[in-house]
């Protein structure tokens, strides 16, 4: 088949229709508390409920069966580059034995070690975050509370491992609240979100932390509620109710304006400087397309009284861990720019290979006979970018190799239509 790649930019104005909606998992015990989930290197998703079990979900399931894991709480769990999965966990009670603990999987989740161990009294903190350096050493943020008295402040523990987290040794302890997340952003250099006073940031390795924002502030004001890196290696942070975003490492940050007014940003997802998503404690979840200059709501089929405590793209799916109601499921692919209709006999538009891609991918659709065929690309808002295919094809099995390399990085749309027949699919442009 002749090769057909961008013939010209057209930009016209078309409304996105997400007509998919949040799908919900298997059942899970009603006071299921979810607070943080993530991933395997099999496509699993582990979900914590806070209430002292792991769950599991197997690629291509929906039903959760318990691992092993039984009576910590845990508010932490992430998978390294490596596959290697970690939990940190405590016991969230004002007794003189509170111990505080990190965990190890090396086999999907299946089994877990403890490789950190140590009795803070009176602890009734419970979370952590944790990062890998660029020399390979992992360094993890533990919440202790001191003191027996309810409402004494937490102190973020810092600790180091240097042999793959089988063992640790403390590096810091501030007066920062509870750690919500630790992101590298070049050798040394880390940064730390907290609950008392925003994002500090070590250019040591973690032995030193100095506050990113120095202004003058009412304390607690700087809650941080979430932090992430986009592909294009940008820091997001979630901070009360608003987001900010850093191009320099986390030297400076810039807050841009969400959909939730004043209300507080309970979670967040960055995929890429154009794919973000939170959820607010107003029981709402928006999504971006447009590095937060512009949002859309995204509740379809989420229960009311859901408050989406967890947000993360797993196994190429977007979940939403919620406390008492579950966890849902969101096909990224159930999109539609305008109408859709995919009945026509014997038309097909196949899902791009690799997706996500850069600079180039193949997409692949079939002709029942001789037709004049239109594929088109659009941005996220819906606007078109290209004509992929445009032209009468003979029946058969087609595929063109399409290069993307002349566009942002983001998500995109590939639209197919023939006489009656209208398909959407979903592409990610990684830069």
């Amino acid at each position: 088949m002749k090769k057909v790649f961008l013939l010209l930019f057209i930009f016209i104005s078309f409304q996105i229709v997400y007509s998919g909606t949040w799908m919900p998992t298997g059942t899970l015990p009603g006071n299921c508390a979810i607070f943080t989930m993530t991933e395997t290197n099999s496509g699993d998703v582990i979900i914590a409920d806070y209430n002292s079990s792991l769950y599991k979900k197997s690629f291509g399931s929906i039903n959760w069966v318990p691992i092993d894991f039984q009576g910590r709480k845990v508010r932490f769990l992430t998978m390294l580059s490596d596959g290697t999965l970690y939990a940190i966990s405590g016991q969230g009670s004002y007794i003189q034995s509170s111990v505080s603990m990190i965990h190890r999987s090396t086999d999907n989740g299946i089994t877990w070690q403890t490789v950190f161990s140590r009795n803070f009294p009176y602890n009734n903190a419970v979370g952590g975050a944790l990062t890998v350096l660029q020399d390979g050493s992992i360094l993890a943020g533990i919440p202790v509370q001191r003191g027996p008295t309810i409402g004494d402040i937490v102190w973020s523990y810092i600790y180091k491992s240097t042999d793959n987290g089988l063992s640790w040794f403390q590096k810091d302890s501030i007066q920062l609240g509870w750690p919500q997340g630790l992101l590298t952003t070049g050798s040394n250099k880390i940064l730390m979100g907290t609950t008392f006073d925003g994002v500090y940031r070590s250019v040591s390795g973690g032995n030193f932390w100095l506050p990113v924002d120095t202004t003058a502030h009412m304390i607690g004001s700087r809650y941080t509620n979430a932090m992430g890196k986009s592909r294009e290696g940008n820091i997001y942070i979630a901070q009360n109710y608003k987001v900010m975003k850093s191009t320099n490492e986390g030297i400076n940050f810039d807050a841009f304006s969400t959909p939730s007014g004043n209300v507080v940003i309970n979670s967040m997802c960055v995929v890429s400087d154009n794919e973000i998503y939170i959820s607010t404690d107003d029981k709402k979840v928006y999504f971006s397309a447009t590095g937060g200059s512009s949002w859309q709501l995204m509740t379809t089929g989420l229960p009311a009284g859901a408050n989406v405590y967890a947000l993360g793209m797993l196994a190429g799916k977007l979940y939403a861990a919620t406390y008492s109601y579950g966890v849902f499921y969101y096909e990224p692919d159930a999109v539609s720019i305008s109408n859709s209709n995919e009945t026509a006999s014997g038309f097909s538009l196949l899902q791009n290979y690799p997706n996500p891609f850069n600079p180039s991918t193949e997409i692949s659709f079939r002709v029942p006979k001789s037709s004049f065929v239109n594929i088109s690309l659009y941005d996220a808002m819906g606007k078109k970018v290209a004509y992929i295919v445009n032209e009468t094809l003979p029946a058969g099995e087609h595929s063109i190799r399409y290069d993307a390399s002349h566009l942002a990085g983001g998500v995109y749309f590939y639209k197919m239509t023939s006489g009656d027949f209208s398909s959407t699919k979903k592409m990610i442009l990684v830069k």
